[in-house]
């Protein structure tokens, strides 16, 4: 696990390893939170990588995600692979399916968590730790894989919003994709409109 992922999911152990009686759906919370934010964050960076952005354009960058509400995991996800050219499969590698499948399972409980439904399978604080777990393990391979591959794990702080090492060549796919703000506007609504 990349070392600002472990930093990141300190508070999660902390609270796993508390006495809290809410510890399994804090933790799980947290986890979920995390996971979102790894792709957003991860996708975010990607696209920074066209040459037509600097500095400058990160407010307009954010403001044109925040205008587009219907923006999802799934959808960051197959952006990653349409903008690096390599998709989550591939940069996970042979555990990928199980890994999704897991969390996979654990957004299906939040999803019916969090909308005061009940649940099929339970999800007592065994069941929450369990996922808390999975999630772990997704956000550390996944780390580590855009480590190697992109210069960034997605939990690198203060800003997803970089150029990438030297040495490593995203610029050219990205700006082919994304020439400037209203192009990159164009692909959010065209990635929000997929069905995935």
């Amino acid at each position: 696990m990349t070392a600002s992922c472990e930093e990141d999911f300190q508070p999660v152990v902390e609270i796993t390893n508390s006495g809290h009686v809410t510890k399994g759906v804090d933790a799980f919370s947290l986890s979920l939170l995390r996971a979102e934010r790894q792709m957003r964050r991860l996708f975010t960076y990607l696209v920074f990588q066209s040459t037509a952005f600097e500095p400058k354009d990160v407010k307009p960058l954010r403001d044109a995600l925040g205008a587009q509400g219907r923006i999802y995991f799934r959808h960051f996800e197959a952006g990653i692979g349409e903008l690096s050219g390599t998709g989550i499969a591939a940069l996970i590698g042979t555990q990928h399916q199980g890994l999704r499948n897991q969390l996979s399972d654990a957004m299906d409980a939040r999803n019916k968590i969090f909308h005061g439904q009940l649940t099929s399978d339970r999800n007592d604080t065994t069941m929450l730790l369990q996922h808390v777990s999975h999630i772990r393990d997704w956000c550390r391979q996944l780390a580590n894989a855009a480590q190697n591959t992109f210069g960034y794990d997605g939990f690198q702080r203060p800003s997803s919003f970089k150029k990438a090492p030297h040495g490593i060549q995203l610029s050219d796919r990205v700006t082919r994709l994304i020439a400037n703000v209203p192009a990159y506007e164009a692909y959010l609504v065209r990635l929000a409109r997929r069905r995935l």
